[in-house]
């Protein structure tokens, strides 16, 4: 035999080499790991690779012996170190059983004595045995995993009267103000929802950019045979709710510099509102409830189409003026907003009076008071309240001045984009109450966290309650503002008219990560469900669940509002409160007595510069916890696609601080576990009142967080937002980091990453829970991988029950509407998307009488894909 005979395959030298190089990546990394106290086994299975990669490249049979032996010892060790957990298998087997298979279907070509023929078909056979086991393992990543099923009796339930009243509509964010998201409307069934089918498409038009974390979040309302949508830029559309078909649009040319969203939009009925107004009270301290402001600095426009028009055509363009400088930016506003609360004379444009004058003197405006009729009120990012009539959305110019209330009045001044009312107003009783969110860790002092409520019809202010200065009801003294950085209220509210209570879930004083010049106030209302009297605003009975909150664990979700069952067959009016940190507090809606048991438990204290701790805080031991199981933060929860990347994380967590639960801020780069985004979101929980189960969604993502100096920021941009924040007033800048694996942009933690959960409030137990969306439409990267490998993946959006037992949930990362059973949690049926939805599926009985289930969707979380879609699905024709 010539020596070019000899001489090994070319296949053979490869993959040898690729053996011989991942052997040294893994037994360097191996020996750095294990210096950290970390696993031995990368080493040995370096060493493995190594010896048998060397040889393969020079041709030796010895090699696919040593290969094979380190093979069954991963299999081996992987069972030691993960157990049956079928995730945990991926990352540590799945790459090796590629190689194995290459192994041994290479065996032939391998040249001396000791490769028989038979030895060559006996290792083509094992190689082909592997791929069909390697087949199977593909599938088993296609399934879901994790599933947690308990044989616990339902307890029947009762629906509420407000539920009934609401009939075939969808007059708020939650349906109602419980905020409960369950709807009576029976006509899909489990049976018959795979009947379901689109019955029309429609396109508002703005589409959100999300380089500027701009996100189209909205869930629509549905009054009186029409759909009414408001995109993340506050632009309103009016859909017929039978035909999907354009009625009107208002755009009130809304503008801040990032994070747009509007959330909701109130709807008020002068008919109802009027019945409703008690003993509301008009004015305050300052003596000036309904002060005039200068005109908006923004001119909306009202699109109405004429009978029969879907798109641009035959349609008459309404100029509705505030103001002639329609190009100010928000930051010149909320200056001019300073001005007038620093005592400067008001004085209105001469050019914007008198565009006003016009405007009010043409057509094409609305007619005033309660003649206007039902009215749409939106909340704007740039701070404007407006009021737009329901039947062709012009401005009900009686509603603060021409249509408009200034919510920058009391503010004082701010930078533009510090503060914006995202989720948007409620209508509770006869007044529209309004929060807002304040953007995350820029300093100390932000814009105000005031909670003000205004007459449903005027605009008038009501009450404000400003948790710094209870003196304070209605506008602050000329010259002064509203308490700056106080808890801020971003999220959606509830309302209770028996009591008399509107219940706002808090968010943090400013900034979120440092908190040692808070005042008293501050540490006593953060994170906190507030109750406060829907007269006067003043504090009725408040809760905390996080104390002096150093996480950004503010209160993102709606609080439900749920008739708890009693063991006796009574029950008791409460409140479910869904926190970021997974935690459910269950809490008396008269006076705020938690209904399950809550403990104080001591949590790890820290020794950042001029800080302070708690040094214990509130744990809702007696409802299960979510997503809190701080194992997936242990070296063998780590995750990767493969052995190398798996490697990497499982040092990155060796050098990850945790303390545990509540790790406090430091310098240490430390795990906060559950991120800042929960936990439970803004989606809020949605309550079968049929059947006492209480439905949710969340999402399971760990961030990797530290102080830096103020004075070494090592050159990082901490300008604001989700990735970190200057604090300026404080002695740190915070960075926040997503526990990822930035390269590859895939998760450093074992799955699931979002599940869906029900849990039985007669028994405060977990009737099942399911990960909840694919990898179909996201992948390493940041690349459509196409496949809907069964991850579980991070929601963000909320969960529509109906009464035969149907949950719709479409706020996953891949682009589905599905239909969950409430009693098993069983996918019964699932529709393609275009894009992903971050919205509220909701449901209503057109003027055909067939119950339509309408999804927004203008693109998931982080994903490019964007659109401008309202779907409709009903039921096929017979």
């Amino acid at each position: 035999m010539t020596s070019e005979q000899m001489k090994p395959h070319w296949a053979l030298r490869a993959l040898g080499a690729v053996a011989l190089l991942a052997g040294l990546y893994l037994l360097v990394g191996g020996a750095y790991l294990m210096s950290l106290g970390g696993s031995w086994y990368y080493v040995i299975a370096g060493l493995g690779l190594v010896a048998s990669g060397a040889l393969i490249f020079l041709g030796r049979i010895l090699g696919v012996v040593i290969y094979l032996a380190t093979f069954i010892f991963t299999v081996c060790w992987t069972y030691y170190d993960t157990g049956l957990n079928f995730w945990g298998w991926v990352p540590r087997t799945a790459a090796p059983l590629v190689i194995a298979i290459a192994v041994l279907l290479s065996v032939p070509l391998f040249r001396g004595r000791t490769v028989t023929p038979l030895r060559s078909r006996l290792s083509v056979t094992g190689g082909l045995a592997l791929i069909a086991v390697f087949a199977v393992f593909f599938a088993q990543m296609l399934e879901p995993h994790g599933i947690v099923r308990n044989d616990i009796s339902i307890t029947p339930g009762k629906e509420t009267e407000t539920t009934a009243e609401m009939g075939g509509e969808w007059r708020e964010w939650g349906r109602t103000g419980e905020g409960v998201r369950y709807s009576p409307l029976d006509q899909i069934t489990k049976d018959n929802v795979g009947d379901l089918e689109v019955v029309w498409t429609a396109h508002h038009g703005q589409i959100p950019d999300a380089a500027l974390a701009n996100e189209d979040q909205n869930t629509p309302l549905y009054v009186d045979g029409t759909l009414f949508h408001c995109a993340y830029n506050n632009v309103v559309t009016a859909f017929d709710g039978t035909t999907g078909k354009e009625k009107w649009v208002f755009n009130p040319h809304a503008s801040a510099p990032l994070w747009l969203r509007c959330r909701s939009i109130a709807y008020v009925d002068p008919a109802v509102v009027s019945g409703t107004a008690g003993n509301a009270k008009v004015g305050g301290t300052s003596g000036t409830a309904n002060r005039k402001t200068a005109g908006s600095s923004f001119a909306p426009d009202v699109k109405i189409l004429t009978e029969g028009a879907t798109d641009g055509s035959n349609t008459k363009e309404i100029d509705a003026n505030l103001a002639a400088n329609a190009g100010d930016t928000v930051a010149e506003q909320s200056i001019e907003a300073g001005k007038r609360d620093n005592g400067e004379e008001e004085t209105a444009d001469a050019n914007a009076s008198t565009t006003n004058a016009a405007v009010a003197d043409s057509n094409e405006t609305a007619d005033v008071g309660e003649d206007c009729g039902p009215r749409i009120v939106v909340a704007t990012v740039d701070g404007r309240l407006m009021s737009i009539r329901a039947s062709d959305g012009k401005l009900c110019t009686s509603f603060g001045e021409d249509g408009v209330v200034d919510l920058h009045e009391g503010m004082g001044s701010y930078f533009a984009g510090e503060y914006m009312p995202t989720t948007g107003a409620i209508l509770a009783g006869n007044k529209i109450i309004i929060g807002g969110w304040v953007m995350d860790n820029r300093a100390v002092g932000e814009a105000p966290g005031v909670v003000r409520a205004y007459n449903a019809i005027t605009g008038a202010l009501e009450w404000a309650w400003d948790s710094g200065n209870s003196k304070i009801d209605t506008y602050p003294p000329r010259g002064e503002s509203y308490t700056r950085g106080t808890p801020n209220v971003w999220a959606p509210m509830s309302y209770d008219l028996e009591l008399n209570m509107v219940y706002l879930p808090t968010g943090n004083a400013t900034p979120d990560y440092w908190g040692g010049e808070r005042s008293d106030s501050d540490n006593k209302y953060s994170s906190s469900v507030v109750a406060l009297n829907l007269d006067t605003g003043k504090d009725v009975w408040h809760f905390q669940t996080t104390h002096h909150d150093l996480w950004d664990y503010d209160l993102a979700s709606q609080p439900a509002l749920v008739d708890f069952p009693k063991d006796d067959g009574t029950t008791i009016p409460a409140v479910v409160q869904l926190t970021k940190r997974g935690e459910i507090f269950v809490l008396d809606r008269r006076d705020g007595t938690p209904l399950t048991k809550v403990t104080e438990q001591p949590v790890p204290q820290g020794s950042a510069r001029g800080e302070y701790y708690s040094p214990t805080q509130p744990f809702s031991t007696g409802m299960p916890s979510i997503g809190s199981d701080d194992s997936v933060l242990s070296e063998n929860k780590s995750w990767g696609m493969t052995p190398f990347d798996h490697l990497y994380c499982r040092i990155r967590t060796m050098k990850t601080r945790w303390d545990g639960l509540m790790t406090p801020p430091s310098t240490d780069v430390y795990y906060e576990f559950p991120g800042n985004g929960g936990g439970f979101n803004w989606g809020s929980a949605s309550f079968d009142q049929s059947r006492n189960l209480l439905v949710l969604n969340n999402m399971i993502w760990p961030n990797r967080t530290h102080l830096i100096e103020t004075d070494t920021t090592g050159g990082k941009d901490l300008s604001g937002g989700s990735e970190g924040g200057p604090m300026a007033g404080t002695p740190y800048q915070v960075f926040i980091g997503y526990n990822i694996l930035e390269f590859f942009a895939t998760p450093c933690f074992e799955p699931p990453f979002g599940t869906v959960t029900a849990i039985d409030l007669a028994t405060q137990k977990i009737k099942w829970q399911i990960p909840m969306g694919t990898t179909e439409d996201t992948g390493p990267f940041g690349l459509r991988t196409y496949m809907p490998i069964n991850t579980g993946m991070p929601t963000l959006g909320g969960l529509l029950t109906t009464k035969p037992g149907l949950s719709f949930f479409a706020g996953t990362q891949d682009y589905y509407l599905r239909a969950i059973d409430t009693e098993t949690g069983d996918i019964v049926w699932k529709s393609r998307l275009p894009v992903g939805s971050q919205s509220v599926p909701i449901t209503y009985t057109d003027e055909n009488n067939r119950q339509i289930i309408v999804v927004q969707a203008a693109g998931a979380r982080h994903s490019p894909n964007r659109g401008d879609y309202l779907i409709a699905y009903a039921l096929k024709e017979k």
